[in-house]
């Protein structure tokens, strides 16, 4: 199906807000999580296998997540709200984070891991049905501005809380922190409450919805004879084992290794390097964001000029670059090298890494699509989340045994393994099948 032309209206300004304070609610958990909490647990001594051993099994609700697909999509066809979703989530999230603020300090290693599981498996099922809602509610043509808005919400979550956390505790202790981050959890459920409208936008503005005989027997018409046969008995589980083939898991699990292991041991990283609180926060929150975000407009501008395959190609030689880069800084050499060398560098990670995420997810979104685009796409995301687990257990424990540039140097190795299913995946034959055809 090809691109829907223009109507020319702008994006609305509450959609805009809207997503912009989800995804921002979304990335303050991240940012806490994994950004500033690995700082502040090895500041406590904490092993460093424990600490990517905490962070990589956090990262598992997220990697099954599709799983919470047809709870939703039920709930939804059955009349269920997706705002209910959302703010029985939001809820539940900060509620499973009042416990760490009953004590001065971080309490026992089980008691933490088990209330960010049950935490990190809510905020899950909440990217569920904040990504729903996007796709029901907003049009094709605003889905790009909406998702760069997305992306910027999500960014300024993580920063605020990366930043905002060392800080307060260096100031205030344990508990204005942690009570810091409930607030942010809860205060956009007022924005969820005032602006979410759950009205489809029509057909013709792009969304999918169920089709009456007649136009499905029109559509049959303009495909195949199997085609036609196989859009009148939609096997969703079956669509989506067919589809899911090698290459694209390839890309999916391989491709982010380098800077996901690099971004899973930066806090305790710097910690080591002797950076203080103030510049860890500096870091987390102006840095790394803003290495993601300039990365993300680059890919913005240049991955439709490059094609979405080559754009995904130059982003995961870029970062395998600079993360090689910075593992020749960590190593044992006669050339000296600065700190401040050091955090330039994994800021050039970043960058790349904003790249590398944008290019992806706008190449997985081009074979996601059909008719079962949505739970195509959170499979996807559930496999680069996969690769986010995989990266920080393979990053600490070999960065514990070989060191740090050893480890990320080995990641980033990984990662080129991913050119070569990138170079085998389908993109354009995707736009062709029935499924789009009829939409």
């Amino acid at each position: 199906m090809s691109d829907p032309p223009s109507t020319g209206v702008p994006l609305p300004g509450r959609d805009r807000l809207l997503f912009t304070v989800l995804y921002f609610a979304e990335g303050v958990p991240i940012g806490f999580v994994w950004w500033a909490l690995p700082a502040v647990l090895r500041e406590q001594s904490m092993d460093l296998g424990r600490i990517t051993t905490l962070t990589a099994v956090l990262a598992l609700p997220w990697t099954l997540k599709f799983l919470a697909g047809p709870l939703v999509d039920r709930s939804v066809a059955r009349g269920g709200r997706l705002r209910s979703w959302i703010l029985a989530c939001q809820a539940v999230m900060g509620l499973t984070l009042l416990p760490l603020a009953t004590g001065n300090t971080v309490p026992g290693f089980e008691l933490l891991l088990g209330l960010l599981l049950a935490h990190a498996c809510f905020a899950a099922v909440q990217d569920v049905a904040i990504d729903a809602l996007c796709i029901r509610t907003v049009s094709v043509e605003h889905l790009g501005s909406i998702n760069g808005w997305m992306q910027f919400g999500m960014t300024a979550g993580r920063a605020t809380a990366a930043a905002s956390v060392p800080l307060l505790i260096h100031l205030f202790g344990w508990q204005p922190a942690v009570w810091t981050i409930v607030a942010l959890v809860w205060v956009p459920m007022l924005v969820v409450v005032r602006l979410v409208h759950e009205t489809p936008v029509p057909v013709s503005q792009g969304v999918i919805r169920e089709e009456s005989p007649a136009t499905k027997q029109a559509a049959g018409s303009t495909i195949g004879p199997a085609e036609s046969r196989a859009s009148r008995k939609p096997r969703p589980l079956a669509g989506v084992v067919t589809w899911m083939l090698v290459p694209v898991m390839g890309v999916a699990l391989l491709a982010g290794s380098g800077f996901e292991a690099t971004g899973a041991l930066a806090g305790p990283l710097l910690v080591d390097l002797q950076f203080d609180a103030g510049t860890r926060a500096l870091f987390f929150g102006a840095v790394a964001p803003g290495g993601l975000a300039l990365g993300g407009l680059a890919a913005a501008r240049l991955a439709d000029r490059l094609g979405l395959q080559r754009a995904v190609a130059f982003g995961v030689v870029a970062v395998a670059i600079a993360v090689g880069a910075l593992a020749w800084s960590l190593a044992d050499h006669p050339l000296p090298v600065g700190q401040w060398t050091h955090v330039a560098l994994m800021g050039t990670v970043y960058l790349g890494a904003g790249f590398l995420i944008s290019a992806s997810y706008a190449c997985f979104m081009a074979v996601a699509r059909g008719r079962w685009a949505a739970t195509r796409f959170s499979l996807l995301m559930a496999l680069t989340n996969g690769c986010e687990t995989g990266s920080a257990l393979a990053g600490g424990r070999l960065a514990a045994s070989l060191g740090y540039g050893a480890a990320i140097a080995m990641l980033a190795g990984l990662s080129l393994l991913s050119l070569f299913f990138l170079k085998k995946l389908d993109v354009s034959g995707v736009r062709a099948n029935a499924e789009e055809r009829r939409d």
